[in-house]
């Protein structure tokens, strides 16, 4: 996809963990990097996807065929632990 292309490496995985569901504090434990570039990366991908808020990353991501992309070649080891309710 266009949009995928754009995205670098990083803010794939930030996506990724997005849609899978985790907060700021846990992408940024799960990448060791700082929540302020989460934030960073999180900004950065609301402005590739077209979007204001975090909350429409995923919906976004889906129109823009992203799912595919990141369920075939997942940046992120599958062994992560997502958020749990």
């Amino acid at each position: 996809s266009q949009v995928s292309g754009r995205l670098t490496k990083r803010e794939q995985e930030v996506l990724e963990l997005i849609c899978r569901g985790n907060d700021q504090q846990a992408i940024a434990t799960m990448l060791s990097i700082a929540p302020a570039t989460v934030d960073t990366h999180r900004k950065r991908i609301c402005e590739k996807l077209g979007v204001h808020s975090e909350r429409d990353i995923p919906l976004a991501a889906y129109q823009a065929g992203l799912f595919s992309v990141l369920n075939e070649s997942s940046t992120v080891s599958s062994a992560l632990p997502t958020r749990e309710d």
